[in-house]
């Protein structure tokens, strides 16, 4: 957990495939938001360096490696930017965490709320460190079902999808 540490300079320092799961748990940005050429995550500002502030799709291409399983925890994750598309850009963080090689990435399709979003995301990563269950995206709709049973409305949780398809290997 890097928490306020999140900053672009130590996540380029990071060999992501060595990790089997990555969770970013932040702020998801569309181009309009941040005045980028693509959606990107909000990161702890280094204000030693230009352009800190976001990890965008290029970003994400110059990361080392990708971990197979990759949780963003943040709004329009999954959601195509515009801007993105018509500058023949991959679209959505989704697509660019797919196109560095993920195996399975969950993402959101539109802004979810903070508190909803941390128990789904807990709960399914219990799950995933806890049960023999080698399938992530059974695991994930496993989660799913507990949070309903917690009676949380479905705009809390349904924005969340798993695309891709990743099992463990132990």
């Amino acid at each position: 957990a890097l928490r306020g540490l999140a900053k672009k300079s130590l996540l380029r320092e990071i060999d992501y495939s060595l990790i089997e799961m990555t969770s970013f748990a932040t702020h998801g940005v569309m181009s309009y938001e941040s005045g980028l050429e693509s959606p990107a995550l909000l990161l702890s500002e280094d204000p030693k360096e230009k352009n800190s502030k976001f990890l965008s799709l290029d970003d994400i291409n110059g990361l080392v490696g990708v971990s197979p399983l990759i949780l963003l925890s943040a709004c329009n994750t999954a959601t195509v930017d515009d801007a993105a598309r018509q500058g023949g850009m991959t679209s959505s963080l989704l697509e660019g965490f797919l196109a560095r090689g993920a195996k399975m990435v969950i993402s959101s399709y539109w802004a979810v709320e903070s508190n909803a979003t941390k128990e789904l995301m807990t709960v399914f990563s219990s799950l995933f460190y806890q049960k023999p269950e080698k399938n992530a995206s059974a695991l994930f709709w496993s989660a799913v079902k507990n949070i309903k049973e917690n009676k949380l409305d479905y705009l809390d949780w349904g924005a969340f999808v798993p695309v891709g398809d990743y099992q463990r290997s132990n």
